[in-house]
């Protein structure tokens, strides 16, 4: 049962090039620098988590009607405008996201770039805007290294911190505990990774260092797909096995990293980790998952 649930999810997310099509379009429309401001405009948390539906607010109307001021402005068939305005709420809530996640975030508390990268699927490539943002020297080096860190940029992470004064390390390194250094689960490990530094007698949280088993958990757990897929490669055949069931266990026991407050990933984010988690487990494990968290595995199809 779970191979066609699986396999029909893989199929539903593959885009037809009309779709392909229409959101490239509507990215298009929320580039124009008017349609910019009055998204960013637009208060995320109010129109997500206090009132219902979003079309009422204020901010997102004058978003709607500027739409359809520039769509009259060509001539396409009213069904096909209907299409595009009904994609622009989706391209406008990724843009509200990220800006809720890299800007309003006073951990990363990063400019809003002048533009994103974005996937056929319409939404915005985290790892490749990054990578633009990293790019961006007039962005302070510490932000531009923890985003390099959360995103697992490995060749920046080097980089970055090859260029980095001694005076700024010191907030992202302590060689004697890293305990005391106030900074998210994977800017820590990179801190002592990228220096090859061994911590073997330090207790860290769960974990008797700051291995790729813990960086994996704590990306898996916080919701960080990209992460929990680039330590998942690192891990033996043995700890992957270990690591997907104690991941799935923990996500649905609301077990997150202790400073969870670094950063806000969403509830999307964390079940397409769970479909990750899930998707690399052998069927007898798929079916122990569903057995005892059968809520957390239903919720992500």
């Amino acid at each position: 049962m779970l191979e066609e649930i699986f396999e029909k999810a893989n199929n539903l997310a593959l885009p037809s090039l009309q779709d392909i099509a229409l959101t490239e379009i509507t990215i298009s429309l929320c580039k124009q620098r008017d349609m910019k401001n009055l998204i960013r405009n637009c208060n995320y948390h109010k129109m997500i988590y206090k009132q219902f539906p979003f079309e009422v607010h204020k901010e997102w109307k004058s978003v709607h009607y500027r739409a359809v001021e520039k769509l009259s402005q060509f001539c396409i068939p009213s069904s096909l405008k209907r299409v595009l305005l009904s994609r622009l709420w989706q391209i406008s809530l990724e843009i509200l996201r990220w800006i809720d996640y890299h800007t309003e975030n006073l951990y990363l508390h990063i400019e809003v770039p002048k533009d994103f990268c974005w996937t056929n699927h319409g939404q915005i490539d985290r790892r490749k805007t990054a990578e633009m943002i990293i790019k961006d020297e007039y962005v302070c080096i510490k932000k531009r290294f923890k985003l390099a860190c959360i995103y697992c940029l490995e060749d920046d992470i080097h980089a970055l911190w090859e260029n980095m004064r001694r005076t700024t390390k010191k907030c992202f390194y302590n060689p004697k505990d890293p305990r005391q250094i106030d900074q998210h689960g994977l800017v820590l490990y990179w801190a002592y990774h990228v220096q090859e530094t061994p911590i073997d007698s330090i207790m860290y949280g769960d974990f008797d260092e700051l291995t790729e088993d813990y960086a994996f958990f704590y990306a898996a757990t916080e919701g960080n797909k990209i992460a929990t897929e680039y330590f998942f490669k690192k891990l033996s055949e043995e700890q992957k096995k270990e690591s997907l069931i104690r991941c799935v266990k923990a996500i649905d026991c609301g077990t997150l990293p202790s400073d969870e407050e670094f950063t806000n990933f969403f509830e999307q984010d964390s079940n397409d980790v769970i479909y990750f988690l899930l998707s690399n487990m052998h069927q007898e494990d798929q079916l122990k998952a569903f057995e005892n968290c059968s809520l957390t595995v239903l919720k992500v199809f």
